[in-house]
């Protein structure tokens, strides 16, 4: 949504004068923003059809967006029903809980970060790829043992876990760039 918006912003903008003659023709000229919109929507998906390379990688990025997109979606519901917060734990234990969901993954994902890059750069950045996609995956189904282990204490533990889902964006981009056409 927030692309969208900045995308339709943009198409609003209006163009350069044009210098002339006639008085009128110096008024800016405005393109409409539904057709910039939709024209730079469009260009993405040319640009996968025409380079058959690139699609595979679109789709798995697609996918690990897809899920990581799911899992902020219902995190903060599934934190605090696993936690038995729903529906009468206190403003204080709310309070608690985001502050874990938040400051945890934040902080100890850069090291992962760095970590992955340079390994995506010593060892090769497909083999990279291809093992960390399991290794996402356990990541990820790491978040059910929260509903075996409801205590506040294992609750960044899910939360790092679900932060490092991130790391294969590293490899990904990098085989995006190598493969993109250029321009």
């Amino acid at each position: 949504a927030l692309a969208a918006a900045s995308l339709l912003c943009m198409s609003i903008i209006p163009k350069k004068r044009i210098e002339s003659e006639d008085p009128g023709e110096n008024l800016p000229k405005m393109r409409l923003p539904c057709c910039a919109v939709a024209q730079e929507f469009i260009k993405p998906i040319v640009l996968v059809a025409h380079h058959s390379r690139l699609r595979p990688l679109c789709v798995s990025a697609f996918l690990l967006a897809f899920s990581g997109t799911l899992v902020m979606a219902v995190g903060g519901t599934y934190y605090n029903q696993s936690l038995g917060l729903l529906p009468y734990g206190t403003s204080q234990e709310f309070q608690e809980v985001q502050l874990l969901t938040m400051l945890p993954g934040q902080l100890l994902v850069l090291p992962g970060y760095a970590l992955t890059a340079y390994l995506a750069k010593s060892g090769g950045t497909l083999k990279l790829m291809r093992q960390l996609i399991p290794v996402t995956s356990l990541l990820l189904l790491l978040g059910i043992l929260l509903k075996l282990f409801p205590h506040l204490w294992f609750l960044p533990v899910v939360v790092i876990a679900e932060s490092y889902t991130g790391l294969t964006n590293v490899p990904l981009m990098r085989l995006v760039a190598g493969v993109a056409p250029p321009g």
